[in-house]
């Protein structure tokens, strides 16, 4: 069954959708701000996975380059770099008990870059919870340069990638400080990240 759209009414089954501050930053740069309407004990980054190419409904939108004020705009998922809920009152994942924080670089086919911590199950590698993931992945302590005051956690679009490095265990805390060891990098090769090279074999 498929997620209704922004401010649909909700259908037998689903819980009622809450509006919610949520910015976008797209291909090339561009930052777009705004509500959506997303169902109260959903994670943003499963929430974004459920609509498959789809658009997202934002209302009272901001910056962006969308020409004259408007009272809505739809935001095409497959454009979006990531996108983060500005006050925290949306989670991004339901992180599994156990998972292991890693802390990762990100490159994007639009030639930008962010760094930040991934909960990888435990037991798996960067590459292998990579190559699982579909759609958007939650990675905290981002920092967005010129719009977020500090880092934030984001849900990632994995399609947008173009390489992602392992930069190793992350200890806990706000700093998200990197242990120095192992690397691993991923790169997207044919609509799938794949392992490019690694030293922890």
């Amino acid at each position: 069954m498929s997620t209704p759209l922004s401010g649909s009414p909700t259908r037998s089954g689903l819980a009622a959708a809450v509006p919610r501050a949520i910015v976008f930053r797209l291909r090339g740069g561009d930052t777009i701000a705004g509500t959506a309407f997303i169902p109260a004990p959903v994670a943003l980054a499963p929430f974004l996975g459920s609509r498959r190419g789809g658009l997202l409904t934002l209302a009272a939108p901001t910056g962006g380059t969308q020409g004259a004020p408007a009272s809505h705009v739809m935001v095409r998922l497959s454009s979006v770099l990531f996108c983060w809920g500005p006050t925290g009152d949306i989670p991004v994942e339901h992180v599994a008990a156990g998972a292991v924080r890693r802390k990762i670089a990100v490159t994007f086919d639009d030639g930008s870059a962010v760094e930040g911590v991934v909960a990888v199950p435990s037991g798996q590698r960067v590459s292998d919870f990579l190559a699982r993931a579909e759609d958007f992945i939650a990675v905290h302590h981002v920092t967005v340069p010129g719009v977020a005051p500090g880092a934030v956690a984001v849900a990632l679009n994995i399609d947008a990638v173009t390489t992602v490095r392992d930069l190793g265990p992350a200890e806990a805390g706000a700093a998200a400080r990197v242990v120095p060891g192992r690397s691993t990098v991923v790169q997207r090769r044919a609509s799938k990240l794949t392992l490019l090279s690694a030293d922890d074999l």
